[in-house]
């Protein structure tokens, strides 16, 4: 089996924060994520929110989808057999991390990761990857981009 690698993922200049109108005044505090990057054509064009299919929350925004490994979308299967399918983005403010990162059946070498899920409903969206590089994968069933 082929190892999976990030590649090509960019420098991301530390200390900047995410645009207010991506962040959820009503999370609970201390969740959000400082994002990494923010895209230079997220606040000059048209805003296309990721929202959770289960309650509308505002998890990220398509102008954040990164490449990872040489594309966005990614497959996988998880060790039970079951398929996921996702978009990988820079960050998701609007997701809460639970649990410890872990390198147990990790999909991307050098990178741990946690769950991902909606920061309003807490239904499980996906995961953050970290380590060698950073993001989340976000599966496609479970976010409507608008």
């Amino acid at each position: 089996m082929r190892p999976w690698t990030a590649q090509r993922w960019p420098a991301q200049p530390q200390g900047e924060k995410a645009p207010a109108w991506l962040l959820d005044t009503k999370r609970t505090p201390g969740t959000a994520l400082v994002p990494e990057k923010e895209p230079e054509d997220v606040s000059a064009g048209p805003r296309h929110p990721v929202l959770c299919r289960r309650c509308a929350h505002v998890v990220s925004d398509a102008a954040l989808k990164a490449e990872v490994d040489g594309k966005v979308t990614h497959a996988r299967l998880n060790p039970a057999g079951v398929l996921f399918v996702f978009d990988c983005f820079g960050d998701a403010p609007g997701c809460t991390v639970h649990g410890a990162p872990t390198t147990e059946a990790a999909w991307f070498a050098g990178c741990a990761w946690q769950y991902a899920h909606c920061g309003r409903c807490g239904a499980h969206l996906g995961w953050r990857f970290s380590g060698a590089h950073s993001f989340f994968g976000l599966v496609s069933e479970r976010v409507v981009e608008e």
